[in-house]
């Protein structure tokens, strides 16, 4: 006769769970502020400013996008 002896393995520990719960919480809230502050500085310039930074008013949030999440 065999015996079976299971060994319960804790989860990956809750606290590291939450831990980067909270980590990609707060990286998210970031992004969306940087995306938000972008957005806001770049639509305060003029059509002219915008111009001269290669930049039509359209791009604006292609530009906040890019700034915020991918770089």
């Amino acid at each position: 006769m065999t015996t079976y002896t299971a060994f319960i393995q804790p989860r990956a520990g809750m606290a590291e769970q939450i831990a980067e719960g909270i980590g990609r919480f707060a990286a998210n809230f970031a992004a969306q502020r940087r995306y938000r502050q972008t957005v806001d500085a770049l639509s305060g310039l003029g059509d002219r400013e915008l111009a001269d930074i290669g930049l039509s008013r359209a791009e604006i949030r292609d530009v906040a996008l890019a700034t915020a999440y991918r770089g």
